[in-house]
């Protein structure tokens, strides 16, 4: 039996300082991603204020009255003063707690990060098609593209929306604390 080929999208966005770390600091943190992320109206996790590494994590949202459930798990996460990466593998997607998505295997989503002043983001999705999804790759492809660029508008969204309303005062004072 054959392995299929893994499968890659990636998307970059350079950033302002300022914006880059806001970003970083939204990702980091899970108990915001509910705030900017459209496909979590709930997170379930062991350590809502940190990531770590094989932290398992629950997005939970409802789609026409049924409970969708994507299910992760952290693999990997590198971080110095300026630069932030993070690796997500999926554990399984649910609808009302039935298996869904059976046509992709071994889906990674990477979030870089990179805090300077020619800084920027960069997300990277890896995968796999099974079975029928083999069938399907074209499909499977512009779904990832999508979902890659749900996640840089909603990051986007929420950094333009915190600028005017003064959402990030815990990362700026948490910034200021340590630095001191």
């Amino acid at each position: 039996m054959s392995m299929s080929q893994r499968r890659q999208y990636c998307e970059n966005l350079l950033l302002s300082l300022e914006d880059a770390e806001k970003i970083r600091y939204l990702i980091m943190k899970p108990k915001h991603w509910v705030d900017w992320h459209r496909e979590a109206t709930r997170i379930f996790t062991s350590d809502p204020e940190n990531f770590s590494i094989d932290q398992k994590l629950s997005l939970q949202t409802t789609n026409k009255g049924a409970l969708l459930e994507s299910r992760w798990e952290v693999t990997n996460i590198r971080s110095t003063d300026t630069y932030f990466e993070i690796e997500f593998l999926s554990i399984g997607q649910y609808r009302m707690e039935k298996p869904v998505g059976g046509g992709v295997e071994s889906q990674r989503i990477c979030f870089t990060v990179l805090t300077s002043e020619s800084g920027g983001l960069e997300i990277t999705s890896t995968w796999r098609c099974k079975g029928w999804g083999k069938l399907f790759k074209k499909n499977i492809r512009r779904i990832m593209k999508m979902q890659i660029r749900h996640l840089f508008e909603d990051l986007q969204n929420y950094t333009k929306k915190g600028k005017s309303s003064g959402l990030f005062m815990e990362h700026v004072e948490m910034n200021q604390h340590e630095q001191e």
